[in-house]
């Protein structure tokens, strides 16, 4: 896995944070969560143990923006790249499905599934 380009994640960031309502750029503290969180990926994705790696941030951090970044960014520069993104709710899956598809990913799936207990 090569490094991840930092950069042109800030830049995938701003594009989506461009559609936000109102529309903004990223914080200091949320390209900070959003460089720990591709840090996170490198290494996860990495031939190293352990594969499990944890980003923390307060509630609006960006965790879930940094994520769908981190993923479009991903799906578009690499024709071979597949990835998941996991939801509580099915407003969250709608939500993330949306922001990726608005951030050009060629081929996208959403799958929802109900575990009741």
């Amino acid at each position: 896995m090569k490094n991840i380009d930092v950069n042109k994640f800030y830049k995938t960031m701003d594009q989506l944070m461009s559609d936000f309502s109102p529309p903004r750029v990223s914080t200091s503290f949320e390209r900070k969560v959003g460089a720990s969180l591709c840090k996170a990926s490198e290494l996860a994705m990495s031939d190293k143990l352990p594969k499990f790696r944890l980003v923390s941030a307060p509630t609006g951090g960006s965790k879930t923006t940094s994520s769908i970044a981190l993923l479009a960014m991903l799906a578009n520069e690499d024709k071979g790249f597949t990835g998941a993104y996991i939801c509580k709710t099915i407003e969250e899956c709608e939500y993330v499905y949306r922001r990726l598809r608005d951030l050009w990913i060629r081929v996208l799936a959403s799958i929802v599934y109900l575990h009741r207990n």
